[in-house]
């Protein structure tokens, strides 16, 4: 990934997040003499600094938002592009008291029960969302 790592690094990521598997990624980036541009490694590589970054945003503190209006919804999502059942991604937006709309939290959730939402909402409390916006 020299030179243009930046670049690599973006593409892979949206290749990842739109659900083609490492062996996709690393076919994607081969040219016509069958050399590989992007090793499966490279592909781990970024796969695995998103996920700690999701890691790093899901658990971080939320006592420092002032929240005049929060939102939650789910969006439903294959898991892999074209193949494999929707899953439910659960999301908490919040409208602050400045006006600033905020992702609060995302996680996945099999459907849009009780259950599910109980412990999402748990979740961003005891990470510090004050709990009269809820």
């Amino acid at each position: 990934m020299k030179g243009n790592s930046d670049v690599f690094r973006y593409l892979v990521a949206e290749m990842y997040a739109r659900g083609l598997l490492t062996r996709d990624i690393e076919a994607t980036f081969t040219d016509e003499q069958g050399k590989c541009l992007i090793s499966k490694s490279a592909v781990s590589e970024v796969t695995e600094t998103l996920w700690e970054e999701y890691l790093a945003f899901s658990e971080r503190d939320l006592s420092g938002f002032e929240v005049a209006y929060i939102f939650l919804d789910a969006v439903y999502e294959p898991m892999r592009m074209f193949k494999g059942p929707q899953e439910g991604l659960l999301c908490a937006w919040a409208i602050l008291v400045t006006g600033e709309k905020v992702l609060l939290h995302m996680d996945l959730g099999n459907k849009e029960s009780y259950s599910c939402w109980l412990e999402f909402l748990r979740n961003i409390v005891g990470r510090g969302l004050n709990q009269h916006h809820l």
